[in-house]
């Protein structure tokens, strides 16, 4: 082969590569920052995944309780797995409020285990 044919593989092959690094680099970031930060710029330990890092705050239980309080009212009758859905919220995170709850007389139950239904007090 020529050499500027040499030269021009070359510099195309170095574009390329220059433009795959910049895209797979863009990429990485995004991910880390879609992985890191909910969509209110929150931290992902902030909000409910499902994998939290350490326990939540007396003020998070009470705000998920007020949410679920105010769900029933306005649906009664769901299970934990609707309401959830609708929350969007692991049905294990509601847990502990929907307890709560039951304990204060916020809300009521009907049913046990997977057919239990929850309506306002």
């Amino acid at each position: 082969m020529s050499s500027v044919l040499e030269d021009r593989i070359r510099a195309r092959a170095l574009a390329f590569a220059t433009e795959l690094d910049a895209l797979i680099r863009e990429a990485a970031l995004q991910a880390i920052t879609d992985t890191l930060l909910c969509p209110t710029g929150a931290f992902a330990s902030e909000r409910s995944t499902g994998r939290r890092i350490g326990k939540r705050g007396s003020a998070e239980i009470v705000a998920l309780m007020d949410q679920v309080r105010i769900y029933v009212g306005a649906h009664p009758g769901q299970g934990v797995e609707v309401i959830s859905r609708d929350l969007g919220l692991p049905s294990k995170d509601l847990a502990l409020p929907i307890k709560r709850l039951l304990a204060t007389g916020g809300i009521v139950k009907e049913g046990e285990k997977r057919s239990t239904r929850y309506f306002p007090a």
